[in-house]
């Protein structure tokens, strides 16, 4: 298996081989040392400890329920004869003149009539919204585009985006935050000096083309209307609140995390939760990092032969790395991919997420060397835990030294519908093996298909040693 692991990490060095963006989507290298409060999760003990029998599945109580909340009051769209206005209740309330929506442009107008207003003692403004729709916005004023081959309005409007957790590439990845907060509302704010034409960082040559160029500051003052761009044509209901400009409130440049909505899992010190995605290493706490720190605990991913690869919701580095598959883990806040499979004819295919425990040691025979794992002992977790999402079921196994024919230790993992934890004590997996967890090598999640072009989600948010009670809890803070 080892030898499979390198020869996939060599040819997607030589390769290139990237993370998928919109664009661009194809597989990653998986690495190797060749190619240098309140519980929101159901839990689940598989454990014949915790359960009335051996593999029986008990819920503990209280945990079953996945929260969805909105932090942030709807604000009132009055409409009348195709107008609106935007209220708010605070002092710093705006009211619109008109609201219109042409195409993916929804426009807020402060002047009448293709009139212009000074707005610049707003200082700028805060739009409150939810998270699932991508916006930017534009300030509108008056411009004369003189050869509109080369430039357009929206070149020279300046502009900013907002920041999202719309759904990016192959879909709505099944991230942390989409999964305990499916709707979530926040407040972004922003400055007149943020926003700048796409045209101002152009070949001065194109200036040209247009009677001016504003800078935000500028276009404050001479505005028509702020164009909201979202290509949703549902984004109408993404825009909560729109208000003057409010520097006590969360600014623009702040990026959308688990903090803002008030979930949580164990950090560093817990003594059972060995790796969670809330914070965003990629490394799992396998207590042997000072054995090997490059390897120990790296989470990696695991290919077959064949054409089946994972596909990533965010675009990964060109350039090779350890730890390149970060991007996923900060993204997800977890490990998630979407597994595609192109099993070879009455096959099956297998994809998964592995680490390994201390790491890798180079083994020789007869003038014939191997990379082979090393072997730990880990006797003493008691078994393991994982908190993950699969919209397929998968399996979690252990590669034992002792293993016979290639019989691994494994355990079913139920395919979900939510964030589910399952915990799971050594006489739990089979087959047995005497003391099978004094020499452990790797810990993995896979999943296995025989269906030609089958897609499916998954994410694995935490991972820890055997607990009744659950190792990486999800909780409201």
């Amino acid at each position: 298996m080892i030898k499979k692991l390198l020869s996939l990490a060599a040819s997607a060095f030589l390769f290139g081989v990237v993370g998928c963006s919109d664009d661009n989507p194809s597989g990653v290298p998986v690495n190797s040392p060749e190619s240098s409060g309140t519980s929101v999760v159901t839990h689940e003990s598989s454990s014949s400890i915790a359960g009335p029998g051996n593999g029986d599945i008990v819920a503990s109580s209280g945990q079953d329920a996945i929260l969805s909340s909105s932090s942030v009051d709807v604000a009132n769209y009055s409409n009348v004869n195709g107008d609106a206005a935007v209220s708010s209740s605070s002092a710093n309330e705006i009211e619109f003149l008109g609201k219109t929506r042409s195409g993916s442009f929804l426009s807020f107008d402060v002047a009448e009539n293709g009139e212009t207003a000074d707005v610049s003692d707003w200082d700028g403004f805060c739009l409150t919204y939810d998270v699932n729709y991508p916006f930017s916005v534009y300030l509108k004023v008056p411009v004369d585009i003189l050869d509109s081959f080369y430039v357009s309005e929206f070149d020279v409007y300046p502009s900013v985006a907002f920041a999202t957790d719309g759904c990016r590439a192959h879909g709505c990845a099944p991230t942390f935050r989409r999964l305990v907060v499916p709707d979530l509302v926040v407040t972004r704010c922003v400055q007149w000096k943020d926003f700048t034409s796409r045209l101002s960082g152009w070949d001065p040559k194109y200036s040209a083309y247009v009677s001016k160029v504003y800078s935000g500051e500028e276009a404050a003052k001479n505005l028509q209307s702020l164009i909201v761009d979202s290509d949703n044509p549902n984004a109408d209901k993404g825009i909560k609140r729109i208000t003057k400009y409010d520097s006590r409130q969360t600014q623009i440049n702040k990026p959308i995390d688990s903090r803002e909505y008030g979930y949580g899992m164990p950090d560093d010190e817990s003594p059972t939760c060995l790796w969670n995605g809330l914070e965003y290493g990629i490394y799992v706490n396998t207590g042997f990092s000072d054995l090997d720190p490059d390897y120990a605990g790296l989470l990696s991913i695991f290919l077959n032969d064949g054409e089946s690869t994972i596909l990533y919701p965010v675009e990964l580095s060109i350039e090779y790395s350890l730890t390149n598959l970060e991007a996923v883990v900060f993204y997800c806040e977890g490990f998630c991919g979407q597994a595609n499979f192109y099993p070879k004819k009455g096959d099956y295919d297998t994809l998964g997420v592995f680490f390994s425990l201390i790491g890798y040691e180079k083994v020789c025979k007869n003038d014939t060397c191997n990379w082979d794992f090393r072997y730990a002992d880990i006797q003493d977790w008691g078994g393991l835990c994982i908190t993950y999402y699969s919209e397929k079921d998968a399996e979690l196994n252990i590669l034992v030294k002792d293993a016979v024919n290639g019989e691994l230790p494994k355990v079913s993992l139920p395919k979900t519908e939510k964030l589910v934890e399952k915990c799971f004590a050594w006489n739990d997996f089979a087959p047995q093996y005497p003391n099978m967890a004094s020499a452990v090598g790797r810990v993995q999640f896979e999943i296995k298909s025989n269906v030609l072009g089958e897609k499916t989600w998954f994410n694995i948010v935490g991972i820890g040693k055997y607990a009744p009670e659950g190792a990486c809890p999800i909780q409201k803070r």
